[in-house]
């Protein structure tokens, strides 16, 4: 039995308190970045998916699918100067980045994509420590003749280290 009011307030905080972690842990998303390129799904999430802010000047991403027979990845880095945390979007226009298939076993075989323009990526929401967006564009073939690997539907929304 709680006695008195400071006893009462003491176990109030403490339900509080307890009770904080499990709120915030129902309230975080999972990051996640997913997207149709040259035709496949690509989805990454956990240690397959990083993001980076860097020197207050560079927005970067890197993923890669779970599968480990035909892995897909892609990266993609962008001038971003002064990005500060917002709700409202911000339109990188200045983006690089490449794309990869790998498949391994009887058949193996690696191709390569890369873009350093033709990219463009859309932060939506950015506050200092996660962002959201979209992305679109095609990276070229980096062999004799490939067709371009067009993206569509690229969406992200990870958590960003700043460096």
């Amino acid at each position: 039995m709680i006695r008195g009011r400071g006893g009462v307030a003491t176990a109030a905080v403490a339900i509080v308190l307890a009770t904080a972690p499990s709120i915030a842990a129902a309230a975080a998303r999972k990051p996640i970045l997913s997207a149709r390129i040259h035709g496949n799904a690509v989805t990454a999430t956990g240690t397959r998916l990083q993001a980076f802010y860097i020197g207050g000047a560079v927005f970067e991403i890197a993923a890669s699918t779970k599968n480990t027979r035909r892995n897909r990845a892609v990266a993609f880095s962008c001038v971003a100067f002064g990005l500060l945390p917002t709700t409202s979007p911000v339109t990188l226009t200045q983006c690089n980045g490449n794309y990869q298939e790998t498949n391994v076993g009887r058949h193996a075989s690696a191709k390569v994509w890369s873009a350093s323009t033709g990219l463009q990526v859309t932060v939506d929401s950015f506050d200092g420590t996660r962002a959201q967006g979209t992305f679109t564009g095609e990276f070229e073939f980096a062999g004799d003749g490939g067709a371009p690997a067009v993206v569509r539907n690229g969406r992200f929304d990870v958590v960003v280290q700043t460096r």
